[in-house]
C-alpha cells in the first residue's frame, strides 16, 4: 500500500486567533509552524523513500540496521512532529488557567491540586523535549500524564 503526500494544514487560515492569545506570543506560533511545516516536509520526502523500496529493500529488513528499519524509525517521528502540533495548534486557545467543571474535578482528584497537576505537566513535558499529553487511562480509572510517543499518536488518530 502505497502512502500518499500530506498538506500542511494552513493555521494561519484555519486558526487565526492563535496569533493573538495571552501568554504566548505570535512570534512563538509562527516559530511552531515553521517546525510543524518541516515535520510535513520530512513526513512526505521520506514517504516518497518508502514508496520506492524494493523488494530487496525489504528482504533486507533487520533490526540491526536496513534501508526499511532507519526510514520507518524517521518516518514515524517526522509523523510523530506532525501529528503533534496538529493536535496542538488545535487545542490552543481561550484565557488559561484552571479548568472548570468535571475536568478541573479530575485533575484535583488525580493529582491532588491543580497546582501539583502543573508541576508534573511542565516536568513531564520538560523530560519529552517540550511534549507531554493528558489522557484517560481506562486501566488506571484516572488521568495521567505521557510523554507522546508514536503508539499512543496512532491509538489517538484510530480512536477519533
Amino acid at each position: 500500500m502505497e502512502y500518499s503526500e500530506r498538506k500542511p494544514i494552513d493555521f494561519k487560515k484555519e486558526r487565526p486567533q492563535l496569533f493573538k492569545m495571552k501568554g504566548i506570543s505570535a512570534k512563538t506560533v509562527e516559530e511552531h509552524l515553521k517546525i510543524y511545516e518541516g515535520y510535513v516536509k520530512k513526513f512526505n520526502e521520506i514517504t516518497q523513500r518508502i514508496n520506492n523500496l524494493t523488494d530487496e529493500d525489504y528482504n533486507a529488513a533487520n533490526v540491526t540496521y536496513s534501508l526499511i528499519r532507519e526510514l520507518k524509525v524517521e518516518w514515524t517521528r517526522a509523523f510523530g512532529g506532525m501529528i503533534n502540533h496538529e493536535i496542538y495548534f488545535g487545542h490552543l486557545g481561550g484565557e488559561g488557567g484552571k479548568p472548570g467543571s468535571s475536568l478541573g474535578s479530575k485533575i484535583d482528584k488525580d493529582f491532588g491540586s491543580f497546582e501539583k497537576f502543573v508541576k508534573e505537566m511542565k516536568a513531564t513535558a520538560m523530560g519529552a523535549r517540550g511534549w507531554a499529553w493528558l489522557l484517560w487511562s481506562d486501566d488506571l480509572n484516572r488521568l495521567v500524564l505521557v510523554y507522546p510517543m508514536s503508539k499512543i499518536l496512532i491509538w489517538y488518530k484510530i480512536q477519533n
